[in-house]
């Protein structure tokens, strides 16, 4: 069975653009397709790709293209910094999608927000494109496992993790500030 995965950008409702502020910026994940699929939210080592799922947002200036926010380079690490840097992936950290569902993978409370979006503010009127690319494409699960207490929860998250779409896809919004 085919899965469809989409995503979007958006201005959070009910919140209103301060000037001088961050841009109230909210992600969607929906499932188009016609059976279950899991997807993951954003993680500890998500944003800056250290661990999958990857969740690349960037923020550009539409009349130059200048990348005025990104997140730093992924830096390679040993399994120490690794253990350091990256909690235990669980079954929580995945959301089921029925046909048609929609979820926010930044929710408070039970994911990570995307701190380059949450950080922004821009310093100047124009038109600024957000985007986000996400990529879920790794199939070692040693790419997606996190590290010191992992073992502790391989064998609920690993058939999980079977069953997540491998995807690359990209949303972006242009918002004139």
């Amino acid at each position: 069975m085919t899965k469809f995965v989409s995503v979007w950008l958006y201005v959070a409702p009910l919140t209103a653009y301060v000037p001088g502020g961050p841009v109230p910026i909210a992600v969607g994940i929906g499932n188009v397709g016609v059976g279950d699929l899991w997807f993951p939210g954003v993680l500890d080592g998500s944003e800056s790709s250290i661990r999958y799922p990857y969740y690349r947002p960037s923020i550009s200036e539409v009349e130059t293209g200048r990348i005025v926010a990104a997140p730093a380079p992924a830096r390679r690490m040993t399994k120490a910094d690794r253990d350091r840097s990256v909690s235990p992936l669980r079954r929580p950290d995945f959301h089921r999608l029925r046909p048609g569902e929609t979820f926010d993978p930044t929710e408070a409370g039970r994911f990570r927000g995307l701190e380059t979006f949450s950080a922004f503010v821009p310093r100047s009127k124009g038109t600024y494109r957000f985007r986000l690319d996400i990529e879920t494409t790794g199939e070692n699960p040693n790419g997606w496992l996190g590290g010191a207490g992992q073992d502790a929860y391989v064998d609920e998250v690993l058939p999980v993790l079977a069953k997540v779409p491998r995807v690359t896809i990209t949303a972006q919004l242009d918002l004139v500030v």
